[in-house]
C-alpha cells in the first residue's frame, strides 16, 4: 500500500526536483483495519509533505514495527510547525503560520487523525529545527501474520 502511495505523488515530487524515498521494512505484523481509510491517511501526509518542503528537499516515508506495534513514519524538509503550534496540529481548519502561502482548508492533518481514532492507533508529531521538518508518525496496533512465511 505504501508503495502505491509513493508511485502516486511521485510525479509532483519529481516536479519539485524532491527526493521522495520510502525505506519499508518487512514484518510479521499486520494492522487491522479498512485499508481504503489507511490509503487516505498516509496520501494526505505523502501530500502535505511534498507540498510544504521546498524544491531540491528530502522526503522519506519509512515503516517498521516495534513493541507489537506498526508504525509509518513521513519525514521532510519543510518548514515544520512552530513548538507552540504543535497541540493544534490535527485539529479542523487548522494552519499554521508557515502555511498560510499554501491552499487547502486545513483538514489533511485532522482527517488522518480521524483515522487514526478509528483504527484505535496514534498520530505523532515532531517539528524539528529549520532544517529538518516535520515528521509525522502514525502507530497501529497490529497481531502477528497467520503464516509469516507466505
Amino acid at each position: 500500500m505504501v508503495q502505491q502511495v509513493v508511485r502516486h505523488v511521485y510525479p509532483v515530487a519529481r516536479l519539485k526536483h524532491i527526493d521522495l524515498g520510502a525505506e519499508l521494512s518487512e514484518s510479521d505484523l499486520v494492522v487491522l483495519g479498512h485499508d481504503w481509510m489507511i490509503r487516505e491517511a498516509i496520501t494526505n501526509l505523502l501530500d502535505n509533505a511534498v507540498c510544504y518542503s521546498p524544491e531540491y528537499s528530502l522526503v522519506t516515508i519509512l515503516t517498521g514495527d516495534r513493541d507489537g506495534q506498526v508504525f509509518i513514519r513521513i519525514q521532510d524538509s519543510g518548514p515544520g510547525i512552530a513548538p507552540q503550534d504543535l497541540s493544534m496540529a490535527g485539529k479542523r481548519f487548522w494552519r499554521g503560520v508557515e502555511t498560510k502561502q499554501n491552499k487547502g482548508a486545513g483538514l489533511g492533518l485532522a482527517i488522518v487523525q480521524s483515522i487514526m481514532k478509528l483504527h484505535q492507533g496514534q498520530m505523532e508529531i515532531t517539528s524539528g529545527d529549520e532544517t529538518s521538518g516535520l515528521s509525522v508518525t502514525l502507530w497501529f496496533h497490529s497481531e502477528p501474520r497467520e503464516n509469516p512465511t507466505t
